[in-house]
């Protein structure tokens, strides 16, 4: 049975010659669950203004997002990703540290001092800055310009503005790493096995992998649906389930030590986002007001955009207390919106 039975809303045939083919009948993860529609889903920043079919395994629940173009680049650079940094964005700068501050805890496996640490996708460097902090010895690839040029200010170390693919080439980075870092890279990317598969060889026999991703069994994914913070398609092409994202570790040569539900931070934005997304007919509508995302004021205009604004942040703000007790009791149950999953690299068995 192809792909395209499988969708109930296939992407329009004018759009036949800007989509990648998604002819798989069957789970890219487990490769044996049948692929069904769920629903369709436009971008929450209106960077596009068309729908995505999203897709779902029946076996393993992983999700996959059809019709994405096959240049999706320029989507870096509109909406959520727009290149000009707001006022008040520049404000949140102290906290936005102490959030990738946090994030060292994923690294206690190993001691600190003279470990080598990648991470792939880096931003704007403030995670690898507070790594170098506490004496890691970093390096970070980006390829978005503007993060790029903020990160090699602030860390002043090894940041190259480079794929995963092109690592290779940088004469300075080392071959192994005790440590590589992909937080919330791996749902971008149209062949996560294939990143994977080259982690696996960067990392020393001791070392691990750190992945951060949206969790797709959440009970926040479940009731926003097209609605959910942390769905973003055409950007995220897979959404994985705890079940997926261990099998496809199992598929490249990682055994998953421990998968966290504790990034309190997203987990409890993405509820409060995405309760807010199912009661008003715009989409995001604080991050859109805020970054005074042109997209979003178009499709509502000046008047009826920034009406909603004041709506979401009314609701917001009634529903911030209930919401942040349904966050921890969704972290308890491990059915939290986000989950990060610390790996470590089978080693092969060496027979005397």
């Amino acid at each position: 049975m192809s792909m395209e039975r499988a969708v109930e809303s296939p992407p329009r045939a004018s759009d036949a010659e800007d989509v990648e083919s998604v002819d798989r009948p069957r789970c890219p993860i487990c490769g044996s669950g049948p692929l069904r529609s769920l629903y369709s889903a436009s971008p929450l920043d209106y960077s596009i203004d068309r729908s995505f079919p999203i897709l779902a395994c029946v076996g393993c629940g992983h999700g996959v997002t059809s019709g994405v173009p096959r240049d999706a680049r320029s989507l870096y650079e509109t909406g959520s990703y727009d290149a000009v940094e707001k006022r008040w964005h520049r404000l949140l700068r102290s906290f936005l540290r102490v959030l990738e501050a946090r994030k060292l805890r994923y690294l206690k496996s190993l001691p600190a001092e003279g470990a080598r640490l990648l991470e792939v996708g880096c931003g704007k460097g403030r995670f690898l800055e507070a790594a170098k902090r506490k004496g890691y010895r970093v390096y970070g690839i980006e390829p978005s310009s503007r993060s790029f040029a903020v990160a090699s200010r602030l860390v002043r170390g090894f940041i190259a503005p480079i794929g995963f693919e092109d690592i290779a080439t940088v004469a300075d980075f080392p071959r192994e790493y005790e440590f590589v870092m992909l937080w919330h890279v791996l749902e971008h990317l149209d062949a996560p096995d294939s990143l994977l598969a080259q982690a696996r060889r960067l990392l020393s026999d001791g070392g691990r992998l750190v992945i951060a991703v949206p969790n797709f069994a959440s009970l926040q994914a479940r009731v926003g649906g097209a609605n959910w913070y942390h769905l973003d398609p055409p950007r995220h092409v897979h959404h994985f389930t705890p079940r997926s994202l261990r099998l496809l570790a199992e598929k490249c040569g990682f055994e998953v030590e421990k998968i966290s539900f504790d990034s309190f931070y997203q987990d409890y934005i993405g509820d409060l986002i995405t309760v807010v997304n199912r009661l008003l007919p715009g989409k995001n509508v604080i991050f859109n007001g805020l970054r005074r995302n042109p997209a979003y004021l178009d499709r509502y205009g000046a008047v009826r955009a920034w009406a909603q604004f004041a709506a979401a942040a009314w609701l917001s703000a009634l529903f911030a207390p209930p919401i942040f007790l349904v966050t921890l009791l969704t972290q308890w149950g491990r059915r939290s919106g986000t989950m990060i999953a610390i790996m470590k690299p089978v080693v092969p068995s060496r027979r005397a």
